[in-house]
């Protein structure tokens, strides 16, 4: 705010002496004035991803294991219904995220996991992990991490959910899981 106070002579010399300079002057204002004005508003809204398969088959050896699961993204209704640009997502970030095992099995043999995102167009971005791995539980809910740069994966048609676990012993049955992810979209508004 000094460094300004000390171009007000300056600025009012201009104005005063000088019509092309006041006029240019007049101008640059009304530009800087019209482009902070025309930002465009950010939109936000939530999405859950629900019931998403996730199985391994038997046998399962002990040591590193990973599922995985092809999810379809179809947003463009979603974005429509919110008025947001899919082309413009500015930040996706999880809300919440819950893995349920299925036929009566528990997560016992986990010693730790770790939940990804990757597509055709996208490495592998670590989304969230566990360890330890609490024993007698059916449900879980992984720790997401906060620093996840994943809006990139909501631009494509198609992202693989990958989930990397340490299995503790031999498994003849095999593991399958649900899993329900909630994200808070902000995205430019669509005009």
């Amino acid at each position: 705010m000094k460094i300004l106070r000390s171009f007000y002579p300056v600025i009012f010399f201009i104005l005063q002496k000088n019509g092309t300079m006041r006029t240019l002057f007049i101008l640059w204002v009304s530009a800087i004035s019209l482009s902070s004005c025309n930002k465009p508003k950010l939109v936000e809204f939530s999405y859950e991803l629900n019931n998403v398969p996730l199985k391994l088959e038997a046998p399962v050896t002990p040591g590193p294991n990973s599922f995985q699961a092809e999810v379809a993204l179809n947003l463009d209704d979603v974005f429509k219904t919110n008025h947001a640009d899919r082309t413009k997502i500015k930040d996706v970030s999880i809300e919440s995220m819950e893995l349920f095992m299925q036929e009566g099995r528990n997560f016992n043999n986990f010693e730790n996991l770790v939940v990804n995102f990757f597509s055709n167009k996208n490495n592998m971005t670590k989304l969230a992990s566990l360890s330890p791995v609490p024993k007698e539980s059916t449900a879980l809910k992984p720790q997401a991490t906060e620093k996840a740069d994943i809006h990139k994966y909501f631009s494509e048609n198609t992202l693989f959910i990958i989930i990397d676990a340490n299995i503790s012993q031999m498994d003849t049955l095999g593991y399958e899981m649900l899993m329900n992810m909630k994200l808070k979209f902000s995205a430019s508004e669509k005009k």
